[in-house]
């Protein structure tokens, strides 16, 4: 439901998120919904003393309205 409101009604052209890349959950969902690896950011989070990896996915509004109508 955010997805069409941003992309129809805000008219937003692009959405990215940044999940940790051994947040699994979080980058299969994101897929799910049509976002797509763009990248990833080599040893970008630190937490606890311990440096993790992010993963950059984005979804286009065109490809998301090709995908969902």
């Amino acid at each position: 439901k955010f997805l069409r409101k941003a992309f129809v009604e805000w008219g937003v052209n692009r959405i990215y998120v940044r999940p940790l890349a051994i947040n699994k959950h979080a980058i299969s969902n994101a897929k799910r919904f049509g976002f797509v690896e763009e990248g990833l950011e080599r040893q970008a989070v630190c937490q606890n003393g311990e440096y993790f990896d992010v993963l950059v996915l984005s979804l286009i509004g065109k490809d998301f309205i090709e995908r969902w109508g």
